[in-house]
């Protein structure tokens, strides 16, 4: 490896780090585990010995009833995007195979619960467009049958920095208020002798690289959902949000907050009445507003 490439990998890491932490994630850093299929996993003419990982998360999924997820996280710092995912996915699933027979990074929480080994690709440009984002289909994804794992989630420049923007923008509006994400009803987390939790200081991997973000904000005044999105406005798209917004509000949120990256109330607020007017609920209309926040820029934690 040069000294340019070191160098990336070092900035990349310290990135990751940052938006693990944003997230709520804890996590093990940089270590190797043994290769036990050696001759299946090798990447030249030589067997495969070992697999770096560049962190690994425990984490309880809040959106399904005792669902624990073993996370192998990859940072992947590049100048430009080039055609390169189909080899992040073999690494990090070659991987996650080795870490299922490997003892010493079992679950801490394991005991007869369901559990998956997932994997999160941080595939991130410095010198591409801050909303680039990788286009990929389904025959990418799905190769090297023989190979054992779960479910990998990529992260681009694009999710990143809606992440980080999302984050920093919720936290900006709760001054005096809890910042939590909110976890929705999934029909598989059933409420049980204590409940359900609503909210936590974690995000759920099944909301890693999804484009919209929900966070569930509280004060002495009472709670407030917040919705920030990663796409643009457009009125047919606010429409489903509206249906869903108050689904997810309907016993709890005393006010209702949808984030767009490029909403100008100039602009977009005649589509925003015309649409509310559809809904009978005026109580719900009332506690509607709609704004925008900035998208954020992971460059920023090259230096932090």
């Amino acid at each position: 490896m040069g000294e340019k490439e070191k160098r990336l990998g070092e900035l990349g890491e310290k990135v990751v780090s940052k938006i693990l932490n944003k997230i709520g994630w804890s996590y093990l850093q940089n270590f190797d585990i043994p290769c036990i299929y050696s001759e299946k996993h090798k990447t030249s003419k030589n067997d495969r010995r070992t697999h770096g990982i560049d962190f690994l998360s425990y984490l309880k999924n809040p959106l399904i009833n005792d669902y624990l997820e073993t996370v192998i996280i990859s940072s992947k710092y590049r100048e430009q995007y080039k055609s390169e995912l189909r080899e992040f996915l073999t690494d990090i699933s070659t991987t996650t195979e080795c870490l299922r027979k490997n003892k010493d990074y079992k679950h801490p929480l394991l005991s007869g619960k369901k559990h998956a080994y997932c994997g999160v690709v941080f595939w991130l440009a410095h010198g591409e467009d801050p909303k680039a984002e990788i286009n990929t289909s389904e025959t990418e994804f799905r190769f090297r049958q023989e190979i054992k794992y779960d479910y990998t989630f990529l992260v681009d420049n694009k999710r990143a920095n809606f992440l980080i923007g999302a984050i920093d923008f919720a936290n900006s509006l709760a001054s005096d208020a809890q910042t939590a994400f909110y976890y929705q009803d999934t029909g598989l987390n059933v409420p049980g002798f204590h409940g359900r939790d609503i909210s936590g200081s974690q995000l759920p991997l099944n909301l890693i690289n999804s484009r919209i973000l929900p966070f569930k904000l509280s004060n002495q005044d009472g709670d407030t959902l917040l919705l920030t999105i990663m796409d643009d406005f457009h009125i047919n798209n606010f429409l489903r949000l509206l249906g869903l917004v108050q689904n997810m509000t309907h016993s709890w949120a005393n006010r209702i907050i949808i984030s767009f990256p490029d909403y100008h109330h100039a602009k977009h607020q005649s589509d925003v009445d015309k649409a509310v007017q559809r809904f009978a609920d005026r109580s719900f209309q009332k506690k509607l507003s709609v704004n925008s926040f900035q998208m954020g820029d992971f460059k920023r934690f090259e230096e932090e």
